[in-house]
């Protein structure tokens, strides 16, 4: 399977989100600052992993960043097609470290 420019660009955005509304907020903390955590360590298996957990405990509720991501992971072939290490500089890149 080839790497999703559009999924991968799509996961990294949903994280730099959310960690700009924990900036602001005070919420969504979770996936932000674990997801920081993992890119710290240099741990993309665990990033990943971080990423299926959290889409699929996207249901309902409010449109948002996420659900953007999980339609999105469900439509261009899965957690496969993503390039981890460009969502890992992109982390890296943001206010988030």
């Amino acid at each position: 399977m080839s790497i999703s420019e559009y999924a991968t660009e799509t996961v990294a955005t949903w994280i730099i989100s959310e960690g700009e509304e924990l900036a602001a907020f005070g919420s969504r903390q979770r996936v932000a600052s674990h997801a920081a955590d993992c890119v710290r360590a240099g741990n993309l298996n665990a990033l990943r992993e971080l990423v299926d957990q959290a889409v699929h405990r996207t249901h309902g509720g409010r449109w948002s960043a996420a659900h953007e991501a999980r339609d999105v992971l469900l439509a261009e072939g899965g957690l496969d097609v993503v390039d981890w290490d460009e969502v890992a500089d992109s982390v890296r890149q943001s206010a988030m470290i």
